[in-house]
């Protein structure tokens, strides 16, 4: 029903509808990032498969059942967990979540792979146009195909809410002003 699924993970396929999200998981996907996966998936099609527990409770890969689901996909291949330990399953589902978050970019590194990629795919990667203008600068319109200059993302402010001890704001205020004086132009607070 228009899924597309890894050859090689064809025989893990089942019924979508055996599936279902673990109403305990406290990993919340939002509409970005649903976008995100269901554009991957419409993409490149589902290339690992989503874990569940025997009842078909997905304990990894929530979002993608949910993308998958907004796709209209009757199928979604699925490994079993391996155990009937509820705590260990449990804390996979956690460290699933939480492993992806403690990893941290190479950002020269990126921008090199993401130089170069044809406009369709480099638009599904999952950055925004202003954060690719930020990763990428003039690198990206030297690439053959690149997206154009995102002029209406000009000015586009992202916000984060951080706690910090006396001591460590005032360090963080002087590497902003740092990171001003370094890039004019290209960094407003």
């Amino acid at each position: 029903m228009g899924e597309k699924i890894n050859p090689d993970l064809a025989p893990l396929a089942r019924p979508i509808d055996t599936l279902r999200a673990d109403p305990r998981n406290a990993r919340r996907h939002g509409e970005r990032d649903l976008g995100t996966i269901a554009a991957s998936l419409a993409l490149h099609g589902q290339q690992k498969p989503v874990v569940a527990l025997r009842d078909g409770t997905v304990i990894a890969g929530s979002g993608t059942l949910e993308a998958a689901r907004s796709l209209g996909w009757g199928r979604l291949a699925a490994v079993l967990f391996d155990g009937e330990d509820a705590a260990r399953a449990a804390a996979y589902a956690v460290v699933d979540n939480r492993s992806a978050e403690l990893s941290e970019w190479d950002f020269d590194a990126l921008a090199a792979g993401l130089v170069g990629l044809p406009a369709e795919l480099l638009s599904s990667v999952g950055f925004s146009p202003g954060e690719l203008d930020a990763l990428l600068g003039e690198r990206r319109w030297e690439a053959p195909g690149a997206l154009p200059p995102a002029e209406p993302f000009r000015g586009q402010r992202s916000f984060s809410v951080v706690a910090l001890d006396r001591e460590a704001a005032v360090e963080v205020e002087r590497a902003l002003a740092d990171l001003r004086d370094r890039m004019p132009g290209r960094v407003e607070f």
